[in-house]
């Protein structure tokens, strides 16, 4: 079983919890929370579908617990006010965790990096996924609101578009899956035999539908945040990418084409786990018509 399959139950438990107001729901949240922060801490965990040597960390694992906090938290305001403190400290921890170690001088997050927290050479700790960090941008953004960082939110800011920028295919458009941040960002070359690095090297020019969901909301949200102009641009050049692209020309399917080659071709292949098909376009959509509502 994979960790971030855990943190997905959480998050959807702790929402479900304050819809619906049942404490049993928040409580096997919390329950399932404290085993996943326990794993972590302990390092005893996997990350299926790539699994990654314990002489590295994923920037994946203190990303998501940022936004498995959040969500928690927000559950623990309606059932649970005494560990609202402890929720908020994790939050920050994780978040800081990013910014502090997996961010580089240029605002870029780098996917893996040393278990002694150090930047690492080579293709492994040199990609980065510009969608993820798209995404986290907004999770370091959401705890910033609740630890009154506004820092931390300006650092968001920057993170989101740096990826942007670094990540978008200048001659088929779109935002690419990985980037190389050696030499050439389009030549990939290792002797790694690292699941991540299988997965770099043969799909880092797919445009995946999940990406460009991430980056739809991410740059409307930092639009209205920041007022940066620049924001609105990206979120209509993105916009633009996918009605050209994701939009499934049948109209009896009603769902986004999940993956594209570089050149903008749909293709047969799967990446990562089956729950992220549904899981970020609803999400975003929901996001976006509550951004927009306010």
């Amino acid at each position: 079983m994979s960790i971030y399959a855990d943190c997905f139950v959480i998050i959807g438990m702790a929402a479900y919890s304050v819809s619906s107001k049942e404490r049993s729901a928040y409580d096997f949240a919390k329950k399932l929370y404290l085993s996943v922060k326990d794993r972590v801490k302990t390092g005893v965990f996997n990350t299926l579908p790539y699994p990654l040597s314990p002489s590295y960390r994923a920037h994946g694992i203190p990303m998501i617990l940022t936004n498995v906090a959040k969500e928690l938290y927000e559950a623990s305001v309606l059932h649970d006010e005494a560990f609202k403190g402890s929720l908020l400290s994790y939050m920050e921890e994780t978040a800081e965790d990013v910014i502090v170690n997996f961010k580089d001088e240029n605002d870029l997050i780098h996917e893996v990096i040393g278990r002694d927290n150090h930047k690492i050479g080579g293709l492994l700790g040199q990609h980065i996924n510009p969608g993820h960090s798209i995404e986290d941008s907004w999770f370091i953004h959401d705890a910033a609101v609740l630890l009154n960082r506004p820092d931390m939110s300006q650092t968001a800011a920057k993170i989101m578009k740096a990826a942007f920028f670094k990540g978008w295919d200048e001659k088929y458009g779109g935002v690419l899956h990985f980037v190389n941040l050696e030499g050439d960002p389009l030549v990939f070359e290792s002797d790694s035999d690292e699941p991540t690095i299988t997965l770099v090297k043969s799909g880092w020019g797919d445009k995946l539908w999940w990406e460009h969901s991430e980056t739809l909301y991410a740059s409307l949200l930092f639009s209205r945040v920041t007022g940066d102009r620049v924001f609105s641009d990206i979120h209509d050049k993105t916009l633009d990418y996918v009605k050209d692209h994701f939009i499934n020309p049948d109209k009896t399917v009603g769902e986004w084409i999940q993956i594209l080659t570089r050149e903008g071709r749909p293709q047969e292949k799967v990446v990562a786990l089956p729950v992220k098909d549904p899981f970020h376009i609803t999400r975003n959509l929901l996001l976006i018509c509550e951004l927009l509502s306010r």
